[in-house]
């Protein structure tokens, strides 16, 4: 194996700004077809949203309204401030050590299959930040590394 993350990541991402509104931001990945949503201001990353926090968020305003007869609307306006950097990720960095609200794992194009691998299984992240000198340049999720395992398998 000697394929490199960038060989694999995801060029396109979604960016959006911490006062966007779920439900704004639950369209933007449907249109754009994007499981996670970078939270940028200013060009500084915030923090990351993904699909799975956004449903957990729905579930989470539907079961706590069970007893009305109408699906409650109002996570739609739930702001990504307050969705993003999901404190289970952030409960699990900070009982590894690391500290602070921009918890967010990266890696370099450059960096191969198996660094990868050994990244995804030591953490708990679902996708990792693809960087060079000049930022980020895409995402690498689970899928993504998926895909190099079945193409690099013999």
């Amino acid at each position: 194996m000697d394929s490199i993350v960038g060989d694999y990541m995801s060029r396109g991402f979604l960016t959006v700004s911490p006062s966007d509104t779920l439900d704004i931001v639950a369209k933007r990945m449907v249109k754009t077809g994007n499981e996670f949503a970078l939270v940028m201001e200013n060009g500084d990353l915030c923090g990351l949203v993904s699909v799975s926090e956004i449903i957990h968020e729905v579930r989470s305003s539907v079961v706590s309204k069970l007893s009305v007869d109408k699906i409650p609307l109002e996570f739609r306006k739930v702001l990504m401030s307050e969705l993003m950097n999901n404190p289970r990720t952030i409960n699990f960095m900070e009982s590894c050590g690391f500290d602070g609200t921009k918890l967010v794992i990266s890696m370099g194009e450059q960096n191969t299959i198996e660094e990868a691998i050994q990244l995804f299984a030591s953490s708990a992240a679902e996708l990792v930040l693809v960087i060079n000198q000049e930022g980020i340049v895409g995402i690498f999720t689970e899928k993504d590394l998926l895909k190099a395992i079945t193409d690099l398998a013999p």
